[in-house]
């Protein structure tokens, strides 16, 4: 969420640290920016395991309540605000 493509490095997949870079370029070319906040984590779960090759791939599910807030190039905020809370639902693809 933050954009910190050097702790990215350190623990995601090329091709996700290229989507992440796409992702946050393209809000900036807009002139906007997340001010998200995650608040709370749950209903973690293992949802499925599998072998790819010699690689096992553990698949993880997860929700999340964060605010939502987007501000523009000056801070001015454009959606949500300070104290809206979505739940977000997450998978995540863990490998070694």
């Amino acid at each position: 969420m933050k954009g910190d493509i050097k702790t990215l490095n350190m623990y995601c997949a090329d091709e996700a640290i290229e989507r992440c870079i796409a992702e946050r370029q393209a809000f900036q070319s807009q002139g906007i920016f997340f001010d998200n906040k995650i608040l709370h984590i749950s209903e973690v779960e293992v949802t499925e395991t599998k072998l790819i090759g010699d690689s096992p791939i553990i698949i993880l599910g997860f929700q999340t309540q964060q605010v939502y807030c987007v501000r523009d190039k000056n801070g001015a905020i454009t959606q949500g605000s300070h104290d809206t809370i979505q739940t977000v639902y997450y998978t995540w693809d863990m490998q070694p």
